[in-house]
């Protein structure tokens, strides 16, 4: 199983749903790397080298955003208020684009974060890593 990155890099912003398809943007990242895998199998009959029938499975969208500038509010939804509590997970939304006119554009929907890393160097931003699932995307835009 593998899988390919359909987008690296453009700009990207991390935005949340607060309901009723009112959205908050709450941080941008220099990079993002979007991989969808389609889980594609492959039927061998005993005997056979070619494959009867091949059938796409589930479709299953992950990746990782590198160097996230992420505002205060958001800092406490992923990593709690600074109290003993255990962090709860936060379902954000990632769009991905290139700002051009009808340049292309990725939305991935429903995102949850696997894993985060915080950076805190000492002469620069405090930036975050996190890896993420998403449960759906669209793409648009025109790639010419």
């Amino acid at each position: 199983m593998s899988t390919q990155p359909v987008i690296k890099g453009w700009k990207a912003k991390l935005m949340i749903d607060y309901g009723g398809g009112t959205f908050e943007e709450i941080g941008s990242a220099e990079s993002v790397s979007i991989d969808i895998d389609m889980s594609i199998d492959e039927y061998l009959a005993i005997g056979k080298s070619q494959p009867i029938a091949i059938v796409p499975g589930a479709i299953t969208v992950s990746g990782t955003i590198d160097k996230a500038w992420i505002d205060a509010k958001a800092l406490k939804l992923f990593y709690g208020s600074g109290s003993w509590e255990t962090p709860s997970p936060v379902l954000f939304h990632i769009y991905a684009y290139q700002d051009v006119t009808d340049g292309p554009y990725i939305y991935v929907f429903n995102c949850y974060s696997e894993s985060l890393s915080l950076d805190i160097p000492a002469d620069d931003f405090l930036t975050e890593s996190l890896d993420f699932r998403g449960q759906y995307f669209i793409y648009g835009g025109t790639t010419s």
